[in-house]
């Protein structure tokens, strides 16, 4: 019993060892195809074999779709070739013998119909042209095929190439877009290219019909964006120079929009979702009457003899019309301005921007405004003046120290004196237009009194109570101090190095003096005509180091001294004295 257990268990492991041998020799079929798609109303040929063996039939498997499960089409069939017209997942087996002996199965080969149908692209906006950075939607339209659920594909493909009907781009150049759908191995023939055209990002136009606002008006201001459409408007205004641009309206339809307010006005477009906008327009100044400021300027500044007095009024904007009104600016020292006296023959305007003044004498000050057609006036321009260097006896101007030259530092008084007991200082710089010595000084009487500054270079003049202008004088300003100023300061830096290096000296002269290592010694003197000298060294043979240091009287003394080796010698006491017997020399 237990040998006949023994020879099953030896068959058993016999059969598994041969079974094992015939798997892993089982060949595998290869299924090829020419091409992948099937064209509308063709086939494509596929083709099952068995490499290095003959005598097989074939089985032939379709799967019809992803979810479905792989079915014979063909079965023991001698031909190697297969022509299909449908899409699907293609597969094949060899078999021969009797029984019959299968190949593993073979690779799988996605197959695809090509459908009769033409898509169509189609860009969801309801403008053109489309601009560089906008947001567009493709949309890709297949019409047959009702209850057919599409996948997509576009072309020019891209990692981020949807397999929705929509194709959401951001336009950045013109291009070619194309789709096709597909479903269950069936596809779409590809639609024919949309061209899309992009052009570069525009900038908005702003226009005014006129630039200065009516009394009780207003003035209309149209933004736009030029061969386009579908835009909203922002609208912006910047109310001074030295104030931000402010948002005033938002997401208008209409790009018109009515200002009664002066200022610097702006906009800018926006269209899609999300919204693209356009380069901020052009800027637009719109004026109030009474906001406008005119320029004036004269020439000559300094007066000579016999000279005439230009002056000159500009108004922005330059628009036609205005007329020009000239007056001479009056001090006034209760309110620290000054008040307009009106100028012979320009009571009733001009047309004309210029005024021209003869026979001007003395220091004065002139503004200009203008008029419009609204029949406003704008505002006075700021003062200028036309200075004259010749006091006279209304009011005269005089400096002291007087000199062409000041210093910073220095203590500069200017003194008023005419026909008046109220004055005051002005003076006029290229950093300050305008200021009174309040502002820049002290004010004493009919005295001003200034500590001088690098900034205090400019025009100086008097301004009475009576409306008197002096003369005026022109103060300049040197970066170095006085001369004075400037000894001090090199004495002040001086003084104490050359006082540091006496210390130093007569420290070192000192130390000399009282080495207790010094034992020997020369005295150098001359004594009488042949001029003899004592020297006196002990302890050592050879000569000593000499150390000298001379001193200035009536006459010199030099003393030398060396290094004895035997200085510290308790049987010398004589020799404890570091000097003896110095004579002066003749």
């Amino acid at each position: 019993m237990k040998n006949a257990l023994l020879c099953m268990l030896d068959f058993f492991l016999l059969w598994s060892f041969i079974s094992a041998q015939d798997d892993a020799s089982k060949p595998r079929a290869t299924m090829t195809a020419k091409k992948d798609i099937i064209p509308a109303g063709g086939d494509v040929t596929l083709t099952c074999s068995v490499s290095n063996s003959a005598g097989w039939k074939f089985d032939w498997f379709r799967q019809e779709s992803q979810s479905s499960e792989a079915q014979p089409i063909r079965t023991n069939v001698p031909e190697r070739d297969l022509r299909v017209s449908d899409g699907g997942v293609y597969s094949c087996r060899g078999g021969r013998g009797d029984p019959i002996f299968y190949t593993e199965t073979s690779n799988q080969g996605s197959i695809w119909k090509t459908a009769p149908i033409n898509p169509k692209v189609t860009v969801q906006a309801s403008w053109s042209p489309i601009f560089r950075g906008e947001t567009v939607t493709l949309r890709c339209e297949i019409h047959g095929g009702e209850g057919t659920k599409w996948w997509y594909n576009w072309r020019p493909t891209s990692r981020n190439s949807p397999t929705s009907r929509e194709y959401r781009i951001i336009a950045a150049d013109s291009g070619r877009y194309s789709c096709r759908g597909r479903e269950s191995y069936v596809l779409t023939q590809w639609s024919d290219d949309l061209s899309l055209t992009v052009s570069s990002k525009p900038r908005a136009t702003l226009t005014a019909k006129r630039d200065i606002i009516p009394a009780g008006g207003s003035v209309t201001l149209t933004c736009l964006v030029s061969n386009s459409s579908g835009w909203k408007f922002d609208w912006f205004r910047q109310e001074s120079e030295s104030s931000e641009t402010q948002f005033i309206k938002n997401n208008e339809p209409d790009g018109v929009l009515r200002v009664s307010e002066g200022g610097t006005y702006s906009c800018k477009g926006g269209r899609g979702d999300p919204v693209f906008y356009t380069e901020t327009s052009n800027e637009v100044a719109i004026f109030k009457t009474d906001q406008i400021v005119p320029v004036l300027s004269v020439s000559p500044s300094w007066l000579s003899p016999g000279a005439s007095v230009n002056l000159s009024c500009e108004v922005k904007p330059q628009s036609a019309g205005w007329e020009f009104f000239w007056y001479k600016a009056v001090p006034d020292l209760s309110s620290t301005y000054y008040t307009f006296e009106q100028l012979p023959g320009s009571e009733s305007g001009s047309q004309q921007n210029l005024y021209i003044i003869h026979d001007q004498t003395f220091t004065a000050g002139y503004v200009c405004r203008a008029r419009g057609d609204t029949a406003e006036f704008t505002a006075y321009s700021k003062p200028k003046f036309v200075w004259s260097a010749d006091p006279h006896p209304a009011g005269s101007l005089s400096v002291s120290p007087d000199r062409v030259q000041h210093f910073i530092s220095d203590s500069v008084s200017l003194s008023c004196e005419g026909n008046s007991a109220e004055w005051r200082v002005m003076r006029i710089t290229e950093t300050v237009p305008l200021s009174n010595c309040s502002i820049f000084g002290n004010m004493n009487r009919s005295t001003c009194t200034i500590h001088i500054d690098w900034h205090h270079s400019g025009v100086y003049w008097c301004e009475s109570g009576s409306g008197e202008l002096s003369n005026a004088v022109n103060i300049t300003v040197q970066a170095l101090s006085s001369p004075v100023s400037s000894l001090f300061s090199v004495l002040l830096i001086v003084g104490p190095v050359i006082g540091v290096i006496v210390i130093i000296l007569l420290i070192f002269l000192w130390h000399c003096r009282r080495s207790k290592g010094l034992q020997c010694f020369r005295l150098n003197q001359s004594e009488g005509s042949n001029g003899a000298s004592a020297t006196n060294c002990r302890g050592i043979q050879t000569d000593c180091p000499i150390y000298s240091s001379r001193f200035q009287d009536d006459s010199s003394i030099y003393e030398n001294f060396r290094i004895s080796g035997n200085a510290m010698n308790p049987h010398h006491p004589a020799e404890d004295s570091h000097y003896a017997n110095v004579k002066p020399g003749n």
